[in-house]
């Protein structure tokens, strides 16, 4: 039998090079690799980034309720942005000037320098933190802002979770916590919160509303005087957004029924008449504007609103396009040859005066006009009684607040102009308020209606509003909804199914 030689293994031995032993130079080898990995993670990177992360803090830690910093800053190194709010960012070392800026607050610059590390900087790289508190500029300016960006959201009804609401309530609050107000300020923010509850539009904005409400009441705890929401309007929020109905049930309690008017509110005998048209006198009284009854409504913008309307005059039709040919003929800056002048001063838009031919005017209620030119022809009216009518000295020509045109147009026949239409020549008292065209009244439009404050015009003062107008047009579907429904339309837009008429009141 045969027997298997074993195996051996091989041997293999590593030679000199260039007469260095082989445990020497590998030694080299391994030491030197073993210097690059460190030099690779240890000084490479403080080398080729020597700088510092920088930690910028101009916001309130989202756990901190009341914090001297408010909402956050925008940053600006040199004229490059870096970021808002509280950010890391990493900074070569170096000596910047950083711009913080904020709406509403006095921007700040500072020269700033940024040190650096090279041993160990992936690991344990340079931080620099720079905290900036700015100071509000002015607080009306600051307020203006915010109700801007407010009345803005007011439009949104809904939010998914692709599209968030921004809790501007909380960043208002935020802020005011962070300022340094004196009384008079103190009181001016209590109003201005308050009054804001009428642009509450959604659940969102409801329970931000009601956060911001929380910190300030933290941050003014001690002045007792201080009530930055109101019990009742919050009821009624609640009755809308919240579960309890029966609470705000008790705001309306004591809340008037609709009072049922009649045409003897016109008084056909005392009415006037300039430039051809007549206007019929109103006997002022008390008024429930918005649905009244036994259950409170479903939209909020229909909530019952209780009015004090005094005496006044309203335009027995609406202004036609004779009436307004003859304004314009007065005033050619209004004149449509001069549209390039007025849409750049964001007067009107390109639809001014479509499809009015000024040189042959008909009776028709005038349409594509804008709010502001219906302004305009109410103060050119104004003073041509100064000037023409000694007996009416004591009257102003005006666009009707939301209530008088309610109130007239309760007392009217509410039926429908279903087609544009040429009001009766002989008419003394109001026709065709409701269809025909849709009219402009004075108010600013709110989306959630006149339930919480009739009136925040102060407040939205300066803010690019949308403007009330009533009664729907002759292309709108036919309901009796329309005597407490309202619209809304840019003061510069034009539209073939707006007009208007002019009211007279009392001077003061």
């Amino acid at each position: 039998m045969n027997k298997k030689h074993e195996e051996k293994p091989d041997i293999v031995k590593l030679k000199p090079v260039s007469g260095i032993a082989p445990g020497l130079y590998l030694t080299i080898i391994y030491s030197t690799i073993a210097v690059i990995i460190l030099f690779l993670v240890l000084l490479l990177p403080g080398i080729v980034n020597n700088g510092s992360k920088a930690t910028f803090i101009t916001a309130a830690p989202e756990s901190s309720a009341v914090s001297p910093l408010g909402t956050g800053a925008a940053v600006y190194q040199d004229s490059t942005y870096l970021g808002s709010g509280n950010f890391t960012v990493f900074l070569k070392k170096g000596t910047y000037t950083f711009r913080f800026e904020k709406p509403g607050y006095i921007s700040e610059e500072e020269n700033i320098s940024i040190g650096g590390r090279i041993m160990f900087s992936l690991f344990f790289p340079k931080r620099t933190t720079v905290e900036k508190r700015l100071k509000i500029a002015s607080l009306d300016e600051y307020l203006s802002l915010r109700i801007k960006d407010l009345y803005a959201w007011s439009f949104i009804t809904e939010y998914s979770q692709n599209y968030f609401y921004p809790e501007h309530f909380s960043a208002l609050a935020q802020d005011i916590a962070a300022a340094d107000l004196d009384g008079d300020q103190l009181e001016q923010v209590e109003r201005f919160y308050q009054h804001t509850a009428a642009l509450i539009s959604s659940d969102e904005m409801f329970r931000d509303y009601q956060t911001g409400a929380e910190v300030l009441n933290t941050a003014y705890s001690s002045s007792n005087k201080t009530v930055f929401t109101n019990p009742e309007h919050l009821g009624l929020l609640n009755s809308y957004y919240g579960s309890e109905v029966s609470d705000s049930q008790e705001i309306f309690n004591d809340m008037p029924e609709r009072i049922s008017l009649n045409s003897d509110i016109f008084g056909a005998a005392d009415s006037i008449k300039l430039l051809g048209v007549n206007y019929a006198s109103v006997a002022g009284g008390a008024y429930t504007a918005g649905r009244t009854g036994p259950e409170l409504p479903g939209k909020l913008d229909e909530y019952p609103v209780y009015h004090e309307v005094e005496d006044f005059f309203i335009s027995v039709r609406e202004v036609s396009e004779r009436d307004f040919a003859y304004f314009i003929n007065e005033n050619p800056y209004w004149n449509s040859s001069n549209s390039d002048v007025l849409v750049e001063s964001n007067l009107v838009d390109d639809l001014y005066l479509n499809g009015i031919d000024l040189d042959n005017p008909k009776d028709f209620p005038v349409r594509n006009i804008s709010w502001h030119a219906a302004a305009a022809y109410c103060s050119w009216l104004t003073e041509k009684i100064s000037a023409e009518y000694s007996d009416y000295q004591f009257l102003m020509a005006t666009l009707p607040t939301g209530a008088q045109w309610e109130y007239a147009a309760a007392a009217s026949d509410t039926a429908f102009t279903t087609s544009l239409s040429v009001a009766p020549a002989f008419a003394v008292k109001p026709v065709h308020l409701l269809g025909n065209v849709w009219e402009y009244t004075s108010e600013t439009y709110l989306p959630t209606g006149k339930a919480l404050f009739y009136n925040i015009d102060s407040e939205l003062r300066g803010v690019s509003t949308e403007k009330v107008v009533r009664g729907g047009s002759w292309a709108n579907k036919v309901s009796p909804d329309m005597l407490y429904s309202y619209g809304s339309a840019a003061p510069y837009s034009c539209s073939e199914f707006i007009g208007f008429r002019p009211v007279l009141v009392y001077k003061e």
